[in-house]
């Protein structure tokens, strides 16, 4: 969000700091939130690499003794678990990544509050993308509860009186009179132009 464009819908100064003191919170928030998902990706990649080598370690040793046997198989059986494990973890950090960037693409205001309003088990991710998403912000843009989360997709168009010039040098020609006093004489100089 820029400042600009708060700027442009008329906000106050105070207003748009606030809304970007907010804002900047939100990304540093999904930052730190991601540098977490990170590391923990990282732990669990130096603990599957460890029991590859544990494994292959004992594999060697493995062909002489039925207790190393036992052992490779014991770890062997940990490791596919421990597999399986980092897989859907993995897994469930990229679809909520990729369910948190859609949001954003879709000009949420605050992704932490669409989030509990999204149905994750109806969205399938594949390599192509994310399947069922679209549909469900798109409901929650038209429903009267929900649409306020989400950003207007056109700008407003304010309608009533129009701004009054700041200085009498910036009057646009041919204009309607802004004061009562204009008004008067705009009135009284019409009247002796018509007779």
């Amino acid at each position: 969000m820029k400042t600009d464009f708060l700027k442009s819908l008329g906000l106050e100064q105070d207003a748009i700091d606030a809304i970007m003191a907010e804002n900047g919170k939100d990304i540093n928030s999904a930052k730190a939130d991601l540098e977490s998902q990170k590391a923990r990706v990282k732990e669990l990649e130096k603990s599957i690499s460890e029991k590859d080598d544990e494994l292959k370690t004992l594999k060697t040793r493995a062909d002489k003794a039925d207790e190393l046997q036992k052992l490779y198989d014991t770890l062997k059986s940990e490791k596919e678990e421990s597999d399986a494990t980092y897989k859907a973890e993995v897994n469930g950090l990229k679809k909520t990544h990729q369910i948190e960037t859609g949001l954003r693409d879709a000009k949420v205001r605050n992704v932490k509050a669409v989030l509990p309003f999204i149905d994750i088990d109806k969205i399938t991710m594949s390599e192509s993308g994310l399947t069922g998403l679209d549909e469900q912000i798109t409901a929650l843009k038209k429903a009267d509860t929900t649409s306020f989360l989400f950003e207007p997709d056109e700008a407003p168009n304010p309608r009533g009186l129009k701004p009054q010039p700041t200085s009498p040098n910036d009057k646009p020609k041919n204009s309607a009179p802004v004061s009562f006093r204009e008004a008067v004489e705009a009135a009284l100089t019409n009247q002796k132009g018509d007779n």
